[in-house]
């Protein structure tokens, strides 16, 4: 989910319920307004992780936020027959590996 703040987030914020919001691709800005002249603006990219945040609770957050476990299934099934579909699945899987290590 795409967020944004006029603060920095933390990378990991723990909502006190169980849960964490795990926050990636923080960019900061500089924006220009006519009422409040020139101000920095956070912009980035969020999931929900249940506590306790860890690397494989992050991988899993970041793959469900754009596949659901029965599209995994589906792709895994049909590896051999749509290989590119197969492929731009890995390549998204290994992607958050990534972004769960940084």
């Amino acid at each position: 989910m795409k967020s944004n703040s006029n603060q920095q987030p933390p990378r990991i914020q723990d909502l006190g319920d169980g849960r964490s919001h795990f926050n990636y691709h923080i960019v900061e800005e500089v924006k220009e307004d006519e009422l409040q002249g020139s101000y920095t603006f956070f912009s980035y990219d969020q999931v929900t992780v249940i506590n306790p945040v860890n690397y494989p609770k992050i991988v899993e957050a970041l793959v469900s936020s754009k596949y659901s476990i029965a599209d995994e299934i589906s792709i895994q099934r049909q590896k051999e027959t749509k290989p590119e579909e197969f492929q731009e699945y890995f390549d998204f899987v290994e992607n958050c590996k990534k972004i769960a290590n940084e």
